[in-house]
């Protein structure tokens, strides 16, 4: 070939976008155009005295890093052993600045090599940006941590770039937390963690709180680095560049942070890189707050903010193991409002709802992050607390601080009000080693404290007192069963003419061992065990088929009085209990009476309306008993649905002046609301005459006659009062 033929082609070769060499049969290197010598970075000097050979090549390649770490000589025989064997070969190799070379060698007919160098780098570095956004997105739809998502998105945006170190933060209110940063020194990200937003807090505090991009080209020198220069110092960051992430909404999520270790803007590519990171860095956040408000609402009460009832199990079980593993002991706090109701029928719904929530706010004040509050729904709520010996203070203290919180007046509607709550306590392991006995015996604690006056704290009965209860309760759990309660009956008598007009059931309990165990102490226990749900409705069926055998025999009908008790009326199945002891009976719905206590319709006014409403159109009569022992809200009193009053015989026992104005008051308004008047533990002739006096209805108590059983009560229907034949059994006695 001609020298300027040979010329030409070398000058052609010259102007390839990719380097080429030739090596011959011994691999001495023969021919490189100017990109190879320029991508390669070899001197002239190799060339001064002929062409070099390969193994020159590679000596210098390798003292420079450019295969990376190890013996030199080593690394000369491997590769040259690897060019004797003449194949072809495709590979990329990573220089030390970075940029990635594609080589392709060709062997050549005479025995040498042609071997051609391609720049890949923006290639191989776009390839390798799809390939992890592609991941990285993979990562979010499968529900990844966030913190594993945002490591892998940082670290994907180093590879990118040289010289660049990464870091996002986490806005968490007015301040920015550590979220990522894999590339930066642990110690500087824990320097960083917890600063404070504003208008010149560094790069990332001001971004976050102007909501827009702050590039710092020179650390020293810019005035929002003058707080913070000195921590930058050590690590040898010049520039900042920071952008806030935002949520689809355009809220700000955080911060997206480049470090550069010199003086300068950033370039297009780091620009494009900041646009990408950003995005996928707010898809991510975003998407873990949405399933945190998921989580959030599925085991929180959406009006208090405290854990709903969903929650409860969980985390008590969770406080029972732990408490077992470590042996601790733990309390469960059973709270009820006492006079919410009256909120909602005086001030409305929504103040229902403020009072709730400051109630939320007081109880989450009182307890610690360990332990827990759960709105078990309306105005019921549950605490589980640490009750170890080195708790802060007692759990009696802690309880009845509680307490006084909460009766702390309000301001409700432009009123102050004052919520009280009834409390109950039972702790593990002395009162209960599973959920199921904790929760019964701190909602047993609390109705004790509910029906001894409302306003107090009660602990679950402990003690020889304890074990008394638990044997005397268990013992109630087969007294059904077993036979041993029974019913007597008390005649109610009209005043005006002393006809016996109706029967009043009462529940005995005769113990195997005990005898006959008073009404005041088992039914009390019956109410906090729930017993008195399955004893109620027992009394129910046998009165009305008692009552529908009564009526077989007389020609009077027969009226029969059963008592309902606060748990049978708050149960659902209680109107179909009633419509099934009618039915099963085949006595008319009409003599049926149910007595209702005052408190227990008073405690939730619109509740026992509706429920009554639906007693009297099965046909049954309703009444109020224990009539002026509670509190009465006389606008209810005239819309319920009731055809008497029974008045407790606590204002009967003292007839001075102001009891008599009283009996005479109470006895009028029943009249005045069309409501027959019943006197309850007429004890006296005098107090029969003054009830006379006074045209009440109908009496009741010892003076009239004593309770009998049943077999004696088909004697006395439609007899006059001084007929009876009394028994001197005390044990009968109500």
């Amino acid at each position: 070939m001609s020298t300027d033929r040979a010329q030409i082609i070398a000058e052609a070769l010259d102007q390839f976008s990719a380097g080429l060499s030739v090596l011959d049969q011994d691999l001495r290197v023969v021919y490189t155009n100017a990109v190879a010598r320029k991508v390669l970075e070899l001197p002239d000097e190799l060339f001064a005295a002929g062409p070099p050979n390969l193994a020159d090549i590679i000596r210098f390649n390798s003292r420079r890093g450019e295969y990376g770490p190890g013996d030199v000589e080593a690394q000369v025989e491997a590769r040259i052993a690897l060019a004797r064997q003449r194949v072809p070969h495709n590979f990329h190799r990573t220089r030390p600045d970075g940029t990635i070379l594609e080589i392709r060698g060709m062997p050549t007919r005479d025995g040498g090599f042609i071997t051609t160098y391609t720049d890949v780098t923006d290639r191989a570095r776009a390839e390798a940006l799809i390939r992890g956004q592609a991941k990285i997105l993979a990562m979010i739809a499968m529900g990844a941590p966030l913190q594993s998502v945002l490591s892998d998105l940082l670290s994907l945006v180093d590879a990118q770039l040289q010289g660049i170190k990464s870091s996002i933060l986490l806005l968490d209110g007015q301040r920015l937390r550590h979220g990522a940063a894999p590339s930066l020194p642990e110690a500087y990200c824990k320097l960083v963690d917890g600063i404070e937003i504003g208008p010149d807090v560094g790069s990332c505090g001001s971004a976050a709180y102007r909501k827009a991009p702050v590039f710092v080209m020179d650390i020293e020198s810019d005035p929002l680095w003058s707080q913070f220069v000195e921590l930058a110092r050590p690590y040898g960051f010049r520039s900042c560049w920071s952008t806030q992430i935002v949520s689809v909404s355009g809220e700000v999520l955080g911060t997206f942070a480049m470090y550069s270790g010199t003086v300068r803007a950033p370039t297009q590519r780091e620009f494009d890189l900041i646009e990408v990171a950003t995005r996928i860095a707010g898809i991510a956040i975003d998407r873990q707050r949405a399933e945190d408000r998921i989580k959030y609402m599925a085991t929180h009460d959406a009006l208090t903010g405290v854990l709903s009832r969903s929650a409860l199990a969980p985390r008590l079980d969770a406080a029972l193991a732990a408490a077992e593993k470590n042996g601790r002991r733990i309390s469960l706090v059973f709270v009820d409002l006492d006079n919410f109701k009256l909120v909602n029928d005086s001030l409305g719904h929504k103040a229902g709802d403020d009072l709730l929530r400051i109630i939320g706010a007081r109880m989450r004040a009182a307890v610690t992050a360990d332990e827990a509050i759960v709105r078990l729904g309306g105005d019921e709520f549950v605490l589980i607390l640490d009750d170890s010996d080195d708790a802060d203070r007692p759990t009696p203290q802690r309880v009845e601080a509680l307490r006084l919180s909460i009766a702390q007046p309000v301001l409700l509607g432009g009123r102050e009000f004052s919520a009280t709550c009834s409390m109950g306590i039972a702790s593990y392991p002395e009162d209960g080693r599973d959920a199921a006995a904790l929760l019964a015996n701190a909602d047993a604690a609390m109705y004790r404290a509910k029906s001894t006056g409302r306003n107090s704290v009660r602990a679950y009965a402990n003690g020889e007192e304890a074990e008394s209860a638990l044997v005397l309760k268990d013992d109630l759990g087969q007294a059904l069963r077993r036979g041993q309660l029974g019913l007597v009956y008390q005649p109610l008598v009209e005043i005006g003419t002393g006809l016996v007009v109706g029967m009043e059931a009462l529940l005995r309990w005769h113990h195997p061992q005990r005898g006959v165990i008073p009404p005041a102490e088992f039914i009390r226990l019956a109410e906090e065990t729930g017993a008195i749900v399955e004893i109620g409705r027992w009394v129910l069926q046998e009165s009305c088929r008692q009552a529908m055998q009564w009526q077989s025999h007389s020609a009077e009908p027969v009226r029969i009085c059963v008592n309902v008790s606060p748990r049978q009326f708050k149960n659902p199945d209680l109107v179909d209990d009633v419509a099934q002891a009618l039915m099963e009976s085949g006595l008319p719905a009409g003599c049926l009476e149910l007595e209702l206590t005052e408190n227990m319709l008073m405690h939730d006014v619109d509740d026992a309306i509706v429920l009554m409403e639906q007693l009297r159109d099965i046909g049954v009569n309703l009444s109020i008993d224990d009539f002026g022992t509670g509190y009465s809200n006389l606008s209810a009193l005239r819309n319920f649905p009731v055809t008497r009053l029974k008045i407790d015989k606590s204002l009967l026992a003292d007839l001075d002046s102001s009891g008599r104005a009283t009996m005479r008051a109470v006895v009028a308004l029943g009249h005045a609301l069309r409501m027959s008047v019943v006197a309850e533990g007429v004890e006296s002739a005098d107090q029969l005459t003054f009830l006379q006096s006074i045209a009440c209805d109908e009496g009741q108590g010892f003076h009239i006659a004593r309770p009998v059983v049943a077999g004696e009560v088909a004697g006395l229907i439609g007899r006059n009062h001084a007929r009876f034949t009394h028994r001197p059994d005390d044990a009968l006695a109500s």
